[in-house]
């Protein structure tokens, strides 16, 4: 089966929203004209800010991406870890005993003061295999970015049609 430059292009985005962490990663971003998407968390919760852009292409399955996590509280953060991952179809949770991952990394960030910012670069590569399992899910991924720090734990989520 062979798998459109679309559906490549689709899947690739998908990635760039997970890296929010770097990974990775909001709920309901919406790309700007620039290739950047700020992600909101589904907690309410206010303690970090994550801003995914595309720095272009670095081969026919990867993409360049920048992802910058802003420390918004008023205290400073400790022992930050930022882990992003995309699954195929909509999934609720990391931990279901059904949840593939079809694309996962960490960042260990460390120290952030108040409103100081970390800026990640990575370079983003799916395989055929991920993407056909994406496909065989209609085209649905969900990213979950989840920021760990000493005194907060912030989840982000987003859903996508690819298709």
């Amino acid at each position: 089966m062979i798998i459109s430059r679309f559906m490549w292009r689709g899947i690739i985005f998908a990635i760039v929203i997970a890296l929010g962490g770097a990974v990775l990663l909001g709920w309901a971003p919406s790309p700007t004209s620039t290739g950047a998407a700020s992600l909101t968390t589904d907690q309410g919760n206010t303690d970090f800010d994550v801003m995914v852009t595309t720095q272009g292409r670095c081969g026919p399955t990867c993409l360049n991406v920048a992802t910058v996590v802003t420390n918004q509280q008023t205290t400073q953060a400790t022992n930050i870890e930022i882990t992003a991952q995309v699954f195929p179809g909509y999934v609720e949770s990391a931990n279901s005993a059904t949840t593939t991952v079809v694309y996962r990394t960490e960042e260990q960030v460390g120290t952030l003061a108040p409103g100081e910012r970390k800026s990640i670069d990575r370079s983003v590569r799916w395989g055929s295999a991920e993407a056909l399992s994406v496909k065989d899910q209609g085209g649905r991924v969900t990213i979950l970015i989840e920021i760990q720090s000493t005194d907060t734990e912030v989840t982000f989520r987003e859903h996508y049609d690819l298709i």
